[in-house]
């Protein structure tokens, strides 16, 4: 793993990392136990290769503590090279009994320093070697050629068995990480979207009837004790589904919306017509087109000053086709409409549920028309 690969792992795959390069470390250590044997070789013959002895375990140990827990990352090169000198040079007094060893424990060091990249060249390099010293200078038989043959071999497909299980398990790691942090962003885009859409009505509504109230303070106190009345009901509605909203609880009407949009638009001066079937529709859509409604009433009020409008909702060849009319500023319009918050989120929760949407002047109208599916996956509801 490379310097700037480790520098972006997420603090719990940093974890986990540091676990995985612990355990190869412990392993790796333990195998220095396999050295009993050619201390026993050594009490019988020079002591002085106790010394030899002690200097490769020292050098091992450094090798395989400098590159865990993060392993591969050629931490210790000077450190490999002398002690693989240091074991070498002890071939020709402990001859094929420590080549053997040699082999094993070099092996390892050289797959925990080196980068991954190296591997297949290290494990045939290696073997060549090691083949040529059995063969050329100790001139062993031909079943102990095979049977250094084989112990590389073990080793090196033991050890890269054993990495590749740890990459995968790291990869897995990442990849739950990545889940994870994607489900966040939805969720914080949901809320997000369902916040600007619940208070952009209510607020709305808040303000016209706010207004309202206020210039009939003198003329018509009664009117205006009415008109708070259902400022305070419209805020208590608001916060009621902005909560819901955060919950992830809350359930659109598109029947609830299309009243709510009419009383909206009425309030403020614009003649309303809404027609079509508001009810026995899959939830999911419901939901969308619930919210297509009010974003669209909300526009209305704020942007549009129309004095018309006309909402429908009808079926044509197995889709729903919601439609929202008004005959304000955006009729006038040459080009495509401006894209906002509001737009956007809109075509967001079309996509979602598999639908297309249109926005833009047609016939002295401006229409907002979306087509949604009849049915739609659960799992890619917004």
């Amino acid at each position: 793993m490379s310097a700037a690969a480790e520098a972006k792992v997420s603090p719990g795959r940093d974890f986990w990392l540091r676990r995985r390069g612990i355990q190869v470390r412990l392993f790796a250590l333990s195998c220095l136990a396999f050295l009993a044997f050619p201390l026993s070789v050594v009490h019988d013959r020079n002591k002085a290769l106790y010394v030899g002895l002690a200097l490769f375990v020292l050098g091992y140990a450094r090798v395989v503590v400098r590159n865990t827990p993060q392993l591969h990352a050629n931490r210790a090169p000077v450190t490999v090279a002398v002690t693989l000198i240091c074991g070498l040079a002890m071939v020709p007094q402990l001859r094929y009994d420590w080549l053997s060893g040699l082999a094993f424990f070099s092996l390892v060091m050289l797959l925990i320093n080196c980068p991954l990249r190296w591997w297949p060249a290290l494990v045939v390099g290696h073997t060549v070697v090691f083949v040529a010293i059995a063969v050329g200078w100790l001139r062993v038989s031909a079943d102990s050629v095979v049977i250094l043959i084989l112990l590389i071999a073990i080793t090196s497909g033991v050890q890269v068995a054993i990495y590749n299980q740890i990459d995968t398990s790291m990869q897995l790691l990442q990849a739950r990480a990545e889940l994870t942090q994607l489900a966040v962003a939805r969720e914080r885009l949901r809320i997000a979207r369902d916040l600007h859409d619940i208070l952009g009505q209510r607020l709305s509504a808040v303000t016209l009837k706010a207004d309202l109230a206020a210039r009939m303070v003198d003329s018509a106190p009664n009117r205006a004790v009415t008109e708070m009345a259902e400022v305070a009901e419209v805020a208590r509605d608001a916060l009621a589904e902005v909560r819901a909203a955060v919950s992830g609880y809350r359930k659109v009407s598109l029947a609830v919306e299309a009243q709510s949009a009419e009383a909206l638009l009425q309030a403020s001066g614009v003649v309303v017509s809404v027609r079509g079937t508001l009810d026995d529709l899959p939830e999911p859509i419901e939901e969308c087109a619930a919210w297509l409604i009010r974003e669209a009433a909300t526009n209305i009020v704020r942007h549009a000053h129309a004095r018309r409008c006309a909402i429908a909702v009808t079926r044509h060849e197995g889709r729903f086709i919601l439609e929202v009319h008004d005959d304000g500023v955006g009729a006038g319009l040459t080009g495509a409409p401006p894209s906002g918050t509001g737009l956007t989120g809109l075509a967001e929760r079309v996509e979602l549920v598999g639908g297309d949407l249109c926005v833009g002047p047609r016939d002295g109208w401006f229409v907002l028309r979306a087509e949604l599916p009849q049915t739609v996956a659960p799992m890619v509801r917004g």
